[in-house]
């Protein structure tokens, strides 16, 4: 290979590591990623029961909030070809779906919604924890949500009343 190939496939090594080793990275993506994964829990919620809510929210980050936002759910070494650094403009969507019946039936009941998630155009929901399908029921996905919120608290017992996390709303 040559010299570029070798130091982006160097790069990418510290990358995987620096943010989902098991050396102190994934922890630590764990516990700073909490915050905004609240924050983009309380803006998917209100879309499962109301009509007016409203339909997309955008954040913007660079790739050091891109990788250790997937490692935190464990997607950035699960899922293939992920454990590297971001490419430029990397994106993840988090997607909610209804059943076309959760329209007008259940729509407010959590159970019928799912999430999806996309990163860089392809689907990763199956890799992260909690999840085993390209759509993952919300409670299962806020499940994982809280699991971290409780990995947070163990960690940091001290640190969480000083940090802005939005309460469960599972």
């Amino acid at each position: 290979p040559s010299l570029v190939t070798r130091v982006w496939r160097d790069a990418d090594s510290v990358y995987c590591r620096r943010f989902a080793g098991a050396d102190g990275g994934l922890a630590a993506s764990k516990l700073s990623m909490l915050p905004l994964l609240r924050t983009i829990t309380s803006k998917l919620t209100p879309m499962l029961s109301s009509p007016t809510a409203p339909r997309i929210a955008l954040f913007s980050g660079h790739d050091t909030v891109v990788a250790p936002l997937l490692a935190a759910l464990s997607a950035l070494s699960a899922a293939p070809g992920a454990c590297r650094w971001p490419p430029y403009a990397s994106h993840v969507a988090f997607e909610v779906w209804h059943p076309r019946h959760a329209f007008k039936a259940a729509r407010n009941r959590t159970a019928n919604n799912f999430v999806r998630i996309v990163f860089n155009g392809f689907p990763i929901t199956q890799y992260v924890d909690g999840c085993d399908d390209e759509f993952c029921p919300f409670p299962s996905f806020m499940a994982t949500i809280d699991a971290l919120e409780a990995y947070f608290r163990d960690s940091c017992p001290d640190a969480i009343s000083t940090l802005a996390v939005q309460p469960p709303v599972s």
